[in-house]
């Protein structure tokens, strides 16, 4: 199980880039995800390493072939996202039954468990289902199909938190079960964090960090002190994101550019805090324009 991008560019049109020289390897079983703000590319990517779009330029391998339009990726490589379709008329029981002709490890077992703890009618139609019903379904395809890469883009949209949480237990129960190379793309990283075993993070249509979870743990830290003392403290270092945390107090997150925290900011009285992989993505990926105070402070 292998995933190569070497200088994948992806372009619509003559205006629009959506991949821009971006590498990546992944090889062997893992969960990792795939971070980024809306529009940074995820989508193009995934649907690149499916095999549903070219790529503009560069090489693209998945198992040592070029996925587009190539069967073997068809049947070895499974996109699941809230723009699956499933021929007309046919009932959910219908479609499920159809599983195991089209993906050769399909499990008959989990497809039907899933399906009854979920409670879903076999005689219900996939376009008359809820958003989040429909993107339960979806999911619960994509675990049964057990192909030897998974891909998931936004799979639990339109989900309420309960099910989201049985979907993501569901998820590493069934990796487990069948080790593979899972890519998940999520607005919900938080949710994600103890399943994941490594992050992408991709902004603008490149990736920009790809991390193991400890590694990403270990990649910044924070002080929380007095605003001016936070700002002297910091004033040589890389800040990530800063906020007020309340009357002239300031939290910080900084990059760890050394292995120990600086003797100097520990020595203004400034607390250290630990920075969990979830907020280390979103700092990373935070939206360049500041924050949404700057604008009602320009009215004071």
């Amino acid at each position: 199980m292998k995933i190569e991008l070497d200088q994948v560019y992806k372009r619509f049109g003559k205006q629009q880039v959506a991949i821009k020289n971006t590498n990546l390897l992944l090889e062997g079983p893992s969960i990792t995800g795939l971070v980024g703000r809306n529009g940074a590319g995820k989508t193009t990517l995934l649907h690149m390493i499916a095999g549903f779009l070219k790529p503009s330029k560069g090489t693209l391998m998945v198992n040592g072939e070029m996925p587009f339009n190539n069967i073997a990726t068809a049947t070895n490589v499974s996109l699941i996202d809230d723009g699956m379709t499933f021929p007309e008329g046919l009932d959910l029981g219908t479609i499920l039954s159809f599983g195991a002709s089209m993906y050769p490890n399909w499990n008959e077992e989990i497809a039907e468990g899933l399906f009854a703890f979920f409670e879903f009618d076999p005689k219900a139609k996939h376009d008359a289902l809820s958003k989040g019903k429909k993107s339960l379904f979806n999911a619960i395809f994509g675990l049964a199909a057990r192909t030897p890469i998974t891909l998931f883009d936004e799979p639990t949209t339109g989900m309420d938190e309960e099910t989201r949480r049985d979907f993501y237990r569901a998820l590493l129960k069934d990796y487990l079960d069948e080790p593979r190379i899972m890519l998940v793309s999520s607005h919900h990283i938080e949710e994600l964090e103890d399943l994941l075993e490594a992050v992408i993070l991709i902004e603008n249509g490149s990736i920009f960090l790809h991390e193991t979870i400890p590694d990403l743990e270990e990649y910044s830290f924070s002080f929380t002190g007095p605003a001016v003392e936070v700002d002297e403290a910091t004033a040589d270092s890389t800040v990530l994101s800063e906020e007020a945390v309340g009357p002239n107090l300031k939290r910080a997150v900084l990059k760890r550019d050394l292995r120990t925290i600086p003797e100097p900011m520990v020595d203004r009285g400034l607390k250290v805090g630990h920075v969990s992989a979830t907020e280390v993505c979103r700092a990373l990926t935070k939206s360049r324009k500041g924050v949404v105070d700057d604008v009602y402070g320009k009215r004071e």
